[in-house]
């Protein structure tokens, strides 16, 4: 089995120096060696998820989302009567961890919005379709067009219209 070392970059900041020998005058004992479990990989997110939906999106840009996408995000959540505190804003390219439906339950996943994001991108998603709502383990996926797209498409925004209110108007 091959061990995932994906997480080291978010692990430590500083630079890692390797003693050989220990301190001078130190005896030293193999036998005595411990190794630190090393902690989970932090789980960054904008938000304070109050209402546990999480709106993951795939930002490389400076910033964790560009002006124009939060203007449209905030009238999105405006239309389903939530606001940037009801969410978790997950920035895939600043992610501390792999998304998968693990993750998702640790920060309280009930529902996600997937804006331009790849279903495969959050691992045990590879069978959810794009712009149709799954229900998976009690929760709801929706993976749909980007914010960049949605602002420059009213067709787009008719469509996510209605997964929305299918979501959070039953």
């Amino acid at each position: 089995m091959k061990k995932d070392y994906s997480f080291l970059p978010y692990f430590i900041d500083e630079d890692i120096y390797l003693v050989k020998d220990g301190l001078p005058g130190e005896p030293r004992h193999e036998s005595q060696q411990t190794w630190a479990t090393s902690p989970e990989p932090r789980l960054e997110f904008k938000g304070e998820n109050r209402k546990h939906v999480v709106i993951a999106i795939d930002y490389a840009g400076e910033g964790y989302i560009s002006p124009a996408q939060e203007a449209l995000l905030h009238n999105i959540l405006a239309a389903v009567n939530l606001t940037p505190e009801d969410i978790a804003l997950v920035n895939l390219k600043k992610w501390g961890a792999p998304l998968n439906e693990a993750a998702l339950k640790k920060i309280g996943c009930e529902r996600l919005i997937g804006f331009g994001v790849d279903p495969k991108a959050i691992e045990g998603t590879h069978e959810k379709a794009s712009h149709a709502i799954i229900v998976l383990n009690s929760s709801q996926y929706l993976f749909t067009y980007s914010l960049d797209e949605l602002n420059e498409d009213r067709e787009k925004k008719m469509v996510l219209w209605r997964h929305l209110k299918a979501m959070f108007f039953k």
